[in-house]
């Protein structure tokens, strides 16, 4: 299937353009992702824009997309999409939410040509609940029953996951966008990749781990907890704070 130019697609390019900006969508969202900043980036860094539908969102919803076959189909259906960019000589940036930052995650992986990957509130589906007891206590108040049922077992088992490569290059590629209020599956699951990326020190790792905000990694942007993130950040992502797209603005120049 050529995804870029068929309906599921948004595509903008800027004129004379060889630098693009892939949105890659959460669970339940669609191509309409990146609408409130596509215009910011354009002007910023004269970037094509392109937004896709994955299986099972958007005007695709008539397929089943809590199926690993499906999930695998839609990465390979990216991986097809930004292979041709590259082929053809374009920069590309990516940028995931929640579902979409773990095919991120696995595409930068898989693709290392890719230039730069911005992971939002990203997921994984390797061992999701498995989570420390120490951790589950610190965040005892959020690590309720309806975590889990917001996650679904057959969606987090198709979740795409390629145990991350610690090079370093990783410095300049990935960056990690975070709340510490949301929740601590997200938040054990975003250690867990910098802690393979070695983006991350064991120091700044028992600061997370107890519940604080650190300021001293240039790769994470660690969210105020003074508001209700969870329903300003947490697989809403559309919403995009300024401070998150001031941090995506700095690490694209």
């Amino acid at each position: 299937m050529d995804l870029l130019n068929s309906d599921e697609c948004i595509f903008i390019p800027s004129k004379n353009s060889k630098r693009d900006l892939i949105f890659l969508h959460g669970y339940t969202s669609s191509n309409s992702f990146p609408d409130r900043v596509k215009n910011f980036f354009i002007k910023q860094h004269q970037f094509n824009i392109i937004a896709c539908n994955s299986r099972g969102h958007g005007k695709r919803k008539n397929r089943n997309y809590e199926n690993k076959e499906q999930v695998k189909q839609t990465v390979n259906e990216y991986t097809e999409l930004i292979q041709e960019r590259l082929k053809n000589g374009y920069e590309v940036n990516v940028i995931g939410n929640s579902m979409g930052a773990s095919m991120a995650l696995t595409l930068g992986n898989n693709i290392p040509e890719i230039n730069k990957v911005f992971v939002i509130a990203g997921l994984n589906g390797k061992n999701m609940f498995d989570v420390p007891l120490s951790v589950k206590k610190k965040y005892e108040i959020l690590f309720q029953k309806k975590e889990q049922d917001v996650f679904k077992p057959d969606i987090l088992e198709a979740m795409p996951y390629n145990s991350n490569k610690c090079n370093k290059q990783n410095k300049k590629k990935y960056y990690f966008i975070h709340s510490l209020n949301d929740g601590v599956v997200p938040i054990h699951n975003m250690v867990q990749n910098m802690q393979e990326l070695c983006l991350i020190t064991n120091n700044e790792k028992n600061i997370i781990d107890n519940g604080y905000k650190i300021d001293t990694n240039e790769n994470l942007l660690v969210l105020d907890t003074n508001s209700n993130i969870r329903n300003i950040l947490s697989h809403v992502m559309p919403n995009f704070r300024n401070d998150v797209i001031q941090f995506i603005n700095k690490n694209l120049k």
